[in-house]
């Protein structure tokens, strides 16, 4: 066989329903006989209150004879819920990077941001990567996927023939854990293929692929492949039936990449990748070296969740069995049922000793101890503490001393805070690069303008062109808390940074600085707008409120290019707006306390002008004033040394010479 027919036998050439079936069947194998099918499912269900043993919305009867009273506390999910607040609860900065440092760039590389913020508030983005960060904390690994929607956004236009709504389109994202992305387990790192598996409703697939009717209102809904759906074991009364996605990347083999829409038995539909790379992002607490999964801390709390429960199943049972009160005495003390309360006990014994209580309900101090232990042990094995849940404990009273050992906690979770970091910047990033390539109809964003106040801003893809990619600025820890939050207020105001009270709120609030450099930021755009014009020959306005000195000194980059000082109508354009600038400042500085409003540094007036023979400055040259000085007190008057004589023979230029001299002394 040749080399070429070997290659050619690789499967996702020409895949097939049941090998890529098998595919996600060999998954789920490999992931039981490594033990961690188990893991998995043990931690959904504890974490969705399903314990190993009980659960916790009721108290169960457990025992041979049901002696036995069991409830599950769940602190697993509890601690889980506290790692997800620290990462989700403050929103990442955006920051888009454009791909040149023209302003046509830097400009549609502001709208980028805006548009992000636009998808992850009205288009609950955010709500998505939250749910993929929640997925992982108990599955290992959550998954955002998305796919362009043709059908999907606002009506853009009616067809003239058919009379039927043409849709603008818009991203469709879709949250996956562990369990709902096939792979090769042992690939680490980027993936060549990944299978992704969802639930859809069995007839609008059918109405989507109306060739396959049958095949899709076929499908079994109640094999190994609706696994962790949800806690029922029977799924007959539902519509929707597991749905597949294959895709595989552009590499050598597939030079233009492959997706595939299946249901199992049947393709729905294929061809060549349609992304430039596969549409799905990852976010996991850490890795498990040697495989392409995830791991979470959870998975090492299970074990402590289950001895607490059986420590606490012991307490309950103990106390619900004997709370209500015994009583011994002898069994002739004549006692009747009349004489005992409703449900207390009567406990009779031979002898002639009175009655007497009994308590039962004691418990060993051990018992106690120790699932408190067992407590402090999963809260240190997740980095949560007790600040954090908001117990901090009685020595604990500065704000200070509590922003501190929240910041702890918070970089305990650095690992999976970066995660979402990371997540977060390849969702925004793959938005507005879906956006570039398919959203040709013009649409709107709501985007929020001055003093809070939203307006409808209009795009379309071309208009991000200017856009590389998308990253995220990650606060400190210290600016996660509310204690910290003020720390920094504070030593802003101290220094000088806060001009304004809505500063002070915001960094109080967000702790972003964001809004004490939005002036210089426009500003700084403003330049550069101008420095384009200016290289085209074009002129450009200046305004009297502008910062001049910060003008001056970047249009100065216009002309600093020997090439450029050979273009007379650039010089030109861009010395007189130099100029224009320079004059406006000197206007500007004869009202001080403007100029001192806006923060700008006014031009210093020129020294008065001097007489003619006056005194030069300190430094500088000229001859002594004779007048000026006959003016000075005797005291004050240099000794000047006398002049000689003319001598015999002297040339007559020298004599001339002398005579001048001579007439300059006092």
């Amino acid at each position: 066989m040749s080399n070429e027919n070997l290659i050619n036998e690789y499967f996702a050439i020409d895949p097939d329903a049941d090998v890529l079936i098998d595919k996600v069947d060999q998954y789920y194998i490999d992931l039981r006989e490594m033990g961690y099918m188990e893991r998995i499912e043990r931690s959904y269900r504890q974490y969705y209150g399903e314990g190993m043993d009980a659960s916790t919305y009721k108290i169960e009867a457990q025992g041979e004879r049901g002696e036995l009273s069991s409830v599950s506390v769940n602190t697993y999910r509890s601690l889980l819920r506290h790692q997800y607040t620290l990462v989700t609860s403050e929103r990442l900065a955006w920051d888009t990077r454009p791909i040149n440092t023209d302003y046509k760039s830097q400009t549609q590389s502001m709208l980028g941001k805006d548009v992000l913020e636009y998808y992850m508030t009205q288009k609950s983005v955010e709500n998505v990567l939250k749910d993929a960060t929640e997925k992982c904390l108990w599955a290992s690994e959550g998954f955002v996927g998305l796919s362009w929607n043709a059908n999907g956004g606002e009506i853009f236009a009616v067809d003239p023939d058919s009379k039927e709504n043409i849709m603008a389109g818009d991203i469709d994202y879709r949250t996956y854990s562990t369990l709902d992305v096939a792979r090769d387990l042992y690939s680490e790192g980027d993936q060549d293929w990944v299978i992704m598996r969802s639930f859809e409703n069995r007839y609008e697939l059918a109405a989507t692929f109306p060739d396959l009717v049958e095949k899709v209102l076929a499908v079994d809904v109640n094999g190994e492949h609706d696994r962790l759906r949800n806690r029922s074991p029977a799924h007959t009364a539902t519509d929707t039936i597991p749905f597949f996605v294959f895709y595989h990347k552009k590499s050598k083999i597939l030079p233009e990449g492959k997706f595939v829409f299946f249901v199992e038995g049947q393709i729905l539909m294929e061809g060549p990748l349609p992304y430039e790379e596969i549409p799905l992002y990852r976010i996991t607490p850490s890795e498990f070296n040697g495989s392409c999964l995830g791991y979470t801390q959870g998975f090492d709390i299970l074990g402590l969740q289950h001895a607490g429960d059986q420590l606490f199943e012991a307490l309950l049972s103990n106390n619900l069995t004997f709370a209500r009160q015994c009583v011994q005495g002898p069994k002739d003390a004549n006692i009747s049922v009349d004489d005992l309360a409703n449900g207390m006990t009567y406990i009779a014994y031979d002898g002639e000793q009175p009655l007497k209580p009994l308590q039962l309900t004691n418990s060993a101090p051990e018992t106690y101890n120790f699932l408190d232990k067992i407590n402090t042990l999963m809260e240190g094995m997740n980095g949560i503490n007790d600040v954090v849940r908001g117990d901090p404990s009685a020595n604990l009273r500065s704000g200070n001393s509590m922003a501190l050992i929240a910041a702890q906690a918070i970089k305990f979770n650095s690992s999976l805070q970066h995660s979402y970091a990371k997540l977060t910047e390849a969702v925004g990033t793959a938005t507005l690069g879906f956006l570039r390539s398919y959203a040709e109809a013009p649409r709107f964003a709501s985007v929020v303008g001055d003093h809070n106040k939203a307006y409808l801003k209009e795009f379309s893809g071309s208009d991000l062109e200017g856009v590389s990619r998308v990253e995220v600025q990650m606060a400190s820890a210290l600016s996660k808390t509310a204690a910290g939050r003020v720390e920094i207020a504070n030593n802003l105001l101290q220094n000088g940074m806060i001009k304004r009270p809505e500063q002070y709120l915001a960094v109080l609030e967000t702790g972003k600085l964001e809004p004490m450099i939005e002036a210089e930021q426009s500003e700084l755009l403003n330049i550069k707008a101008e420095n384009e014009r200016l290289k085209a020959g074009q002129g450009a306005v200046a305004v009297i409120i502008d910062d001049h000195r910060l003008h001056i000194l970047e249009h100065k980059a216009v002309i600093n290019d020997p090439d450029a000082r050979e273009d007379q109508s650039l010089m030109d354009a861009a010395l007189n707006h130099i100029m224009e600038h320079y004059t406006q400042w000197q206007q500007l500085s004869m009202t001080p306390e403007v100029a001192q409003a806006l923060g700008y540094q006014p031009i210093q007036p020129p020294p008065p002008p001097q007489e003619m023979g006056g005194p030069p400055q300190q430094g500088g040259k000229g001859g002594v004033d004779k007048k000026m000085l006959q003016a000075q007190a005797p005291e004050e008057m240099p000794n000047m040394p006398s002049l000689p004589d003319v001598p015999e023979g002297a040339p007559p230029e020298d004599a001339a010479a002398l005579e001048q001299m001579n007439l300059q002394q006092p």
